[in-house]
């Protein structure tokens, strides 16, 4: 795939140059004009690529980075920051802007990740939330299938929020599964005692549905220690470290880790929702979450590399407790606390 080895080898680029590059202006012309080049857009035909356009519905001068055109429609605007900034803090500024153009589609990078936003919960006003995320330090063969769809020779407006609207649904549909479903949340653990006739507590029938559940469903698993072709080399390595972690708390083949598209998770048993840790891995950190309060509520820790999971071993014995079903996990939220250690027997570990 020709778009697949021009985007590797911006990625090879971007892993040498980026310690290098200290400004917004350097982002732009070192990763981000090349991003659009290799999406086959003239950047230099200010009818396509329009620089500095402005949104100005405020009357404050404002400006958008990059407007793109296509046969003289507005189809993107794009909003570029240094390559060494969290975009978490700029996505208010560019809903501002995607008000005041036409356009349907709205990017947010600092030349590494790329969030892809639309309008699918209210029209004109820019989803809270991106629909895509491309990172070019870290990609597959389905986020360039999905990227290409954004390419100027075949960009077809339609069947990108075609794709957009499923992958929005799909996700919505996970997390009320996830949240809801799979860790049975007091509402719906009501919602099924109201509709037996039960006497038991809500949290009586949340345990005994979760049981149900994790007896009924399980996600397949590599056999062995080998990693899947589609597990990067990063995350392997977390599930490495907190199997290295658990090594007295859990069998050998009792940790599981699963890969998803968003985030990588790892498992006891590889059920569905009895998670360890999950992990984000962005272009300058790892993000790793937590699961707290018997799973109801959870908490994202930033860390500057995997190698710092060795760190939280406190945090994850607690984690793999929880997964457990142990009734006194306790609730630790600064690793330098301690845990009741409990080890294993000679038959099974004592959970």
């Amino acid at each position: 795939m020709e778009l697949y080895k021009t985007l590797e080898e911006l990625s090879d680029k971007v892993s040498k140059l980026r310690n290098h590059v200290a400004t917004e202006e350097a982002t732009k012309t070192a990763f981000v004009l090349p991003f659009l080049v290799s999406l086959g857009y003239d950047i230099y035909n200010p009818l396509e690529v329009i620089p500095e356009m402005d949104c100005d519905i405020s009357r404050k001068g404002d400006k958008v980075d990059y407007a793109i055109n296509i046969d003289s429609q507005p189809a993107m605007i794009v909003e570029c920051k240094q390559c060494e900034k969290s975009l978490d803090a700029f996505v208010l500024q560019l809903a501002k802007y995607y008000v005041a153009t036409k356009a349907r589609f709205a990017i947010l990078t600092n030349g590494i990740e790329y969030r892809f936003y639309s309008d699918m919960d209210r029209v004109n006003l820019m989803d809270s939330k991106p629909f895509f995320v491309f990172d070019i330090s870290s990609f597959d063969k389905h986020d360039v299938e999905l990227l290409g769809r954004f390419k100027r020779n075949c960009f077809d407006e339609q069947k990108i929020m075609q794709i957009a609207e499923n992958i929005n649904i799909e996700e919505k549909v996970r997390t009320f599964l996830e949240n809801d479903v799979f860790k049975c949340s007091d509402t719906f653990a009501k919602y099924i005692a109201d509709s037996i006739g039960c006497s038991y507590s809500v949290d009586e029938v949340a345990r005994e549905v979760r049981n149900q559940i994790n007896d009924r469903i399980s996600i397949p698993q590599p056999k062995g220690d080998k990693p899947s072709p589609i597990v990067n080399g990063e995350d392997y390595k977390a599930y490495l470290l907190v199997k290295k972690i658990l090594k007295h708390y859990a069998y050998e083949d009792e940790i599981k880790y699963t890969s998803f598209k968003s985030y990588f998770t790892i498992n006891k048993h590889g059920s569905v929702w009895r998670w360890i840790v999950r992990i984000k891995r962005t272009a300058d950190k790892v993000k790793v979450c937590f699961p707290m309060n018997d799973y109801k509520t959870n908490e994202w820790v930033t860390l500057d590399s995997i190698d710092d999971l060795s760190k939280m071993s406190d945090r994850i014995i607690q984690s793999f407790r929880m997964a457990s079903f142990e009734k006194s996990y306790g609730d630790i939220t600064n690793d330098n606390q301690n845990v009741v250690k409990y080890e294993k027997t000679a038959n099974k570990p004592q959970v």
